[in-house]
């Protein structure tokens, strides 16, 4: 997850001057804030999976329907906040950041829900999805980032970063979705072939 929530910002250097990557890492700094609270539920989350205390299949649809909603609540209200407090914690010199902050902090809230469930399936002895998908979201980070900040500049890499994590949560959905049997049963169908 990290490293994914960087590639947009190398994205940035490479396309942009050295001034404008400063703007981009103070707003990708100030976003990733966002991710905190998720990775705290995950802290607590992974050990009851793990344990076996929680039952798998109703777990993680117990993250899907309370996590992402939360997830999103928590980077648009951590977004609004941060566009309220910009010119407080950098400046009039920094301002073109600050729009891109909020994107980015909707995307690093979506990053925090990814998390919650690569934690639940890896509690749950599915550590393959969660790489799979953080490299299919590492892709999609890269080329929707490269080609957005090239139409649309430091609020189009903020929306490709967003969009690298929305194919991350997509992918994740649909492991689960493969692992989980839809008709209701409990079984777990082996998708590591």
């Amino acid at each position: 997850v990290l490293l994914n929530g960087k590639v947009d910002q190398v994205v940035v250097a490479a396309s942009y001057s050295i001034g404008a990557a400063g703007v981009y890492s103070a707003a990708a700094g100030l976003a990733a804030g966002a991710f905190l609270l998720p990775q705290s539920v995950v802290l607590v989350l992974f050990p009851a999976v793990a344990s076996g205390r929680l039952g798998g299949r109703r777990q993680i649809g117990r993250v899907v329907r309370y996590g992402l909603p939360l997830c999103l609540l928590v980077g648009v209200g951590y977004g609004m906040v941060g566009y309220v407090a910009w010119p407080y914690l950098f400046g009039e010199k920094y301002a073109a950041g600050r729009v891109p902050a909020v994107t980015l902090s909707v995307a690093w809230a979506l990053a925090g829900f990814n998390s919650m469930l690569e934690e639940t399936l890896r509690g749950l002895g599915r550590s393959r999805a969660p790489l799979a998908t953080q490299s299919i979201s590492a892709v999609c980070t890269i080329a929707c980032a490269y080609a957005l900040a090239q139409m649309f500049g430091l609020g189009g890499a903020a929306v490709g970063s967003l969009l690298g994590f929305a194919a991350g949560t997509v992918a994740l959905l649909a492991f689960i979705r493969r692992i989980y049997a839809t008709d209701g049963t409990a079984r777990v169908r082996d998708v590591s072939s």
